[in-house]
């Protein structure tokens, strides 16, 4: 088995064979399936087809958000705190529906070959696995915030650069996480260390998608503060775009998720 050229070697370039399942916690790619697949065109295509869904994955987070910023007291660093203790689960949630409606096969899919990987099943595992990427991301923001507000009392250089560290660690974890979340998906029992190598790997090879996933994602976050109804479908909306986003940067990596069930 070849394995892509550079640091990243979880990432693999050629199918398993066909009788040997690869172990859980590699992160495998296979070649050609899924690849001509232009997956924002893909989640346009399925939303208003699958907009219950939207709407049933969106309420839990949205309830829970107006909740949050409605009778949490105004001051920001415990509201972000508690905002990121309560939406990491429905978070999780949100991405798992994306990802269902996202892959679900198409009549004009290529049928899936037969491969050593079983399909993944997004459940327990795969759930706690994103509520964890979630939080990997609260944790420096919250500290960026912290960071900042005691440098805006005392003035102290210190205070200042290390809110500037964990801004930048922020940034880096939430370009992470966008390609994260759907690949935990995927790859539930996947190890940490190779769950967000093989992330900022296909961030660093194809990062316009992910940037357009976390602007669409702020400019949502502000539309929901601004008009709260839109709540109901926001969220999930912005989980599409970040499964589209990650799949269309994995992509470059040769990483692709399974879309089941058709056969040949």
């Amino acid at each position: 088995m070849s394995a892509t050229a550079g640091p990243y070697p979880a990432v693999h370039a050629t199918p398993p064979a066909p009788h040997a399942a690869p172990p859980a916690t590699v992160i495998q790619g296979r070649v050609g399936v899924g690849s001509n697949i232009d997956w924002v065109r893909r989640v346009a295509r399925r939303f208003w087809p699958h907009f219950h869904l939207v709407v049933a994955a969106s309420l839990p987070f949205g309830v829970l958000a107006w909740l949050v910023a409605n009778l949490t007291p105004p001051v920001l660093v415990p509201r972000i705190g508690l905002a990121g203790l309560v939406l990491a689960a429905p978070t999780a949630l949100l991405v798992l529906v994306a990802h269902r409606i996202a892959t679900q096969p198409d009549s004009d899919d290529s049928p899936v070959p037969p491969s050593g990987r079983p399909a993944p099943s997004p459940r327990w595992v795969a759930w706690r696995r994103l509520t964890g990427v979630t939080a990997a991301v609260m944790l420096p923001a919250l500290l960026t915030l912290i960071g900042f507000d005691a440098w805006g009392a005392t003035g102290s250089p210190v205070f200042f650069g290390s809110a500037l560290f964990s801004g930048c660690v922020t940034v880096l974890a939430a370009a992470g996480a966008v390609v994260a979340l759907p690949l935990g998906i995927e790859y539930p029992q996947a190890r940490w260390r190779y769950l967000w190598w093989v992330s900022l790997a296909a961030v660093a090879r194809r990062p316009v998608p992910v940037l357009g996933a976390l602007v669409f994602v702020a400019a949502s976050g502000y539309l929901a503060g601004r008009w709260p109804i839109t709540l109901t479908v926001v969220p999930a909306a912005s989980a599409l775009v970040v499964v589209a986003a990650a799949w269309t940067s994995l992509a470059t990596l040769g990483v692709h998720p399974t879309i089941q069930p058709r056969r040949p």
